[in-house]
């Protein structure tokens, strides 16, 4: 009986691997691929990598995670709670690197919000796998929306991020408003931890409303 029951048990959990292997192999084989360097000047290739889906009206546009693999892959622990607040989760690109393990960007995106600080909240999150999909590290890298401007470069061996925080008492976009600016460096280990390796000094700058770049440029 009890030779049996392990029996049961066994084929029980290989299936349940099998079937969580195949999950992980389409969740992963829906990331796009990109070449290193990426610019964050090089504006094409970042709405290539954040839009993975094409419209013949509309152009591109997200690519939306589906729910099961948001909760098997991206949503485990405390990283994040989507019960909180309505989010959207969209495919963006895998980052090449070494075969011991995948990273990804991940898309990220806040329905309505407590305070203006996170209303409407865009963010960038980098990912890493293993090959069997477990994650090894998480991190958000980036935040975007009325108060907060973000610009990414991807490079072979870092990441780094530019982010602009809007400290005006309150937002008038035909005005100049006060900023802080600073920027974080970011690497990955051989072993798939992400890890902060440098965070710039914050500035005290300006900026201004560009209404046909539709976003905040400095001002000198």
């Amino acid at each position: 009986m009890k030779t049996k029951t392990l029996f049961i048990i066994l084929c029980t959990f290989t299936f349940f691997c099998k079937a969580q292997n195949k999950d992980f192999s389409q969740f992963i084989n829906n990331f796009g691929n990109i070449e290193l360097p990426v610019s964050s000047s090089e504006h094409d290739k970042w709405n290539m990598i954040l839009n993975q889906s094409f419209d013949r009206i509309q152009g591109r546009m997200p690519k939306s995670i589906p729910e099961k693999y948001i909760k098997n892959f991206i949503c485990i622990g405390s990283f994040c709670n989507p019960n909180s607040g309505y989010y959207r989760y969209d495919y963006c690109v895998k980052i090449p690197t070494n075969n011991n393990f995948y990273s990804v960007l991940v898309s990220k995106l806040k329905y309505e919000g407590d305070s203006e600080w996170d209303y409407d909240l865009g963010e960038v999150l980098l990912i890493t796998y293993t090959k069997t999909g477990e994650i090894l590290s998480r991190k958000s890298l980036s935040k975007d929306n009325d108060r907060w401007q973000s610009s990414i470069s991807l490079e072979k061996d870092k990441i780094l991020v530019q982010q602009i925080k809007n400290t005006a008492e309150k937002i008038i976009l035909e005005k100049i408003m006060p900023c802080e600016i600073w920027t974080t460096e970011y690497q990955m280990s051989s072993t798939g931890i992400i890890e902060i390796k440098n965070v710039t000094p914050k500035e005290n700058r300006k900026i201004k409303w560009n209404d046909k770049l539709m976003k905040y440029e400095l001002v000198n």
